[in-house]
């Protein structure tokens, strides 16, 4: 890729700060201390004004001032991306962006630095690293066992790295929910209330909560915690109910706030939570955006003091929505932290059409309600299969909503924060549509099993015999855009288009194969050609090929654990392609495969294996 160099003379870059920051991007994008044409020097002025200029000076050089070492990053990230002069301004505190490391892709520390690089050309200045039991607590051996857990000495090199880049680095752990991962092992029994829930009547809880915190209060700079407790559903209806009887979910939620809020104090923690637990609560059908949800005066008043309430919200398109819920929040607990979302989990891609429908109006209701901290989630629902590098496009276009003034556009951004193509990242984002288009799913497509049609069957009883012939066009139409391209390898940290690529081929001769399987249940001479077609064994071998691509790409970005549930997932696709083969092999010429033959009889399984691998009992 071609892209103007910038040199910058560490005797003339101000203090340690702009060199740090400097030096830090140097590693990853053209930045040279050696004198040339093109010089640059940066002062970081502190002066809280959210503002970052970039002027010429010299014969062709930048002087850049930036009030914090975020916007500092970004104004670099402009002048790389050939936008000459430039000013600008955050609209908003905190920019962040929130990484899942729980869903059993935990990144590599390596990998973060580069994307922490990314992250601040785009002026990022928080990540969030939400680990539910992935990080490694002292006395505590199954907690994150064989889960690629960090250790202390991992999250400080990955908090220093963060810190060059002017990112703050904040836990987002688990304090009452979400601890399935960790509550599977009988050593935890003691502490369940259900199999995701801690009981909250145990001493036991609290002392490994507290050593939750004594993990993070000891080894990040940041002083900010999110506690989560998120999503309680069955709180106090498990072993909580067996041994004290009936008490209001609200009661039980608040007093355990209370109990942790005290233990963040005597850290020097400042604790987030998610809010939806308290919407929830005060629904009849424990909906968080439920308009007839009522939160007692009483549940309201007793919310300790000095917890922040983070509204989470990736799905509504309609900007009043989030002004309602941004009110609601206001008048709770005080102002809130938004998160929103850039669609990563449950596609092998980044969404944009879902991520631009959702943010576009949450960011313009955040600005009329004087909300100052917006986080982007980036889940992993399912397994972390997304490529977390065609997110990064994602991350620049919720950028350019965060910043007004005359910086480049995210596309020539993302050219050099990536070195990838911004448009073909967004088109390649059809491969999966959820809230806007086909609504595909295209993981769904992959983990569908070839006699069952769970969600073959599910699609065409919902839209019509045409839906599927339309997929298959834009399969073929995504297929071609991906193999054309050629990306430069040597320095990407953008999408792989070549596992995408090779990914749609699988989605398109799937759902090739499974039109000429149907046909064939009918016509004996279509199946005498599919049995001699090598059909088959073709899509095996490509799934072979996927199979090694995922290794590789799962490598990418993560430690090897977690890896083995894509391996056990590919690997029963193709056993169930060979048995799909034995079948048609074995069908008498009258006879019939009674599970392709059984309609589906409504539409509506969400997106998830072990939805449409099997419809058997799932362990």
């Amino acid at each position: 890729m071609n892209r103007a160099v910038l040199h910058y003379e560490p005797s003339s870059c101000g203090g340690q700060r702009e060199l740090t920051l400097l030096n830090a991007l140097a590693e990853f994008y053209p930045l040279s201390t050696v004198s040339g044409d093109l010089e640059l020097e940066l002062t970081i002025t502190g002066d809280g004004s959210a503002a970052c200029r970039a002027d010429r000076c010299g014969s062709g050089g930048f002087q850049v001032t930036a009030a914090d070492t975020a916007l500092a990053a970004r104004a670099v990230g402009s002048i790389l991306a050939g936008g000459g002069e430039m000013a600008e301004k955050r609209d908003f505190r905190t920019f962040a962006v929130l990484l899942d490391c729980s869903r059993n892709l935990i990144f590599k520390p390596d990998y973060l630095r580069r994307y922490f690089a990314a992250l601040a050309l785009s002026g990022c200045n928080m990540v969030m690293l939400y680990t539910k039991d992935a990080y490694r607590l002292p006395g505590e051996p199954y907690f994150g066992y064989l889960r690629g857990a960090y250790s202390s000495d991992e999250l400080r090199g990955i908090d220093d790295a963060a810190a060059a880049f002017g990112i703050e680095l904040v836990g987002a752990i688990q304090s009452l929910g979400h601890l399935e991962p960790a509550l599977r092992w009988p050593a935890y029994a003691k502490v369940c209330d259900t199999p995701s829930v801690l009981l909250t009547t145990e001493p036991a809880s609290y002392d490994l909560i507290g050593k939750m915190l004594d993990f993070y209060s000891g080894t990040l700079r940041s002083r900010r915690i999110h506690l989560g407790m998120d999503e309680t559903h069955d709180l106090g209806r498990g072993r909580y109910m067996d041994l004290n009887g009936y008490r209001r979910g609200f009661d039980i939620y608040n007093s355990h706030l209370e109990k942790v809020m005290a233990m963040c104090r005597t850290r020097g923690l400042e604790p987030m939570i998610w809010s939806d637990m308290y919407f929830r609560m005060g629904s009849r059908s424990l909906d968080y955006y439920d308009f007839d949800a009522v939160i007692p005066p009483d549940v309201a008043a007793a919310i300790p003091s000095g917890v922040t309430l983070a509204y989470w919200d990736y799905y509504h398109t309609d900007e009043g929505f989030y002004s309602e819920w941004l009110r609601r929040h206001f008048a709770l607990a005080g102002r809130p932290v938004m998160t929103s979302g850039i669609w990563t989990w449950g596609t092998f891609w980044y969404d944009h059409a879902a991520t631009a429908a959702t943010v576009e109006p949450c960011v313009a209701a955040c600005r009329k309600a004087g909300v100052d901290e917006i986080v982007f989630a980036m889940w992993g629902d399912d397994g972390s299969y997304c490529d977390w590098g065609s997110a990064l496009a994602g991350v620049e276009f919720a950028a350019s909503r965060l910043h007004s003034g005359n910086a480049p556009a995210p596309a020539a951004r993302f050219r050099v924060s990536g070195n990838g193509d911004y448009d073909l990242h967004l088109k390649l984002g059809k491969i999966g549509e959820r809230l806007c288009g086909l609504e595909l799913l295209a993981p769904a497509v992959l983990w569908d099993d070839p006699l069952l049609e769970i969600y073959w069957k599910e699609q065409t009883a919902a839209h019509g015999p045409e839906y599927w012939p339309t997929v298959e066009k834009l399969y073929d139409e995504l297929y071609t855009a991906a193999s054309a391209a050629a990306p430069d390898d040597s320095d990407r940290i953008s999408g792989d288009l070549r596992h995408a690529a090779l990914l749609i081929d699988v989605l398109r001769t799937k759902l090739g194969m499974i039109r000429e399987m149907r046909t064939a249940l009918t016509d004996a001479a279509a199946r005498k050609s599919l049995l001699a077609s090598g059909g088959f064994e073709r899509i095996v071998r490509l799934l072979d090929r996927l199979d090694e691509s995922f290794r590789s790409h799962w490598l990418r970005f993560g430690k090897p654990q977690g890896m083995e549930l894509m391996q056990i997932r590919l690997a029963g696709q193709k056993s169930r392609w060979r048995e799909a083969e034995r079948r048609f092999l074995e069908l008498p010429p009258d006879g019939h495969i009674e599970e392709m033959e059984e309609s589906a009889p409504s539409c509506g399984s969400v997106n998830q294996y072990k939805y449409f691998a099997t419809a058997s009992f799932f362990i």
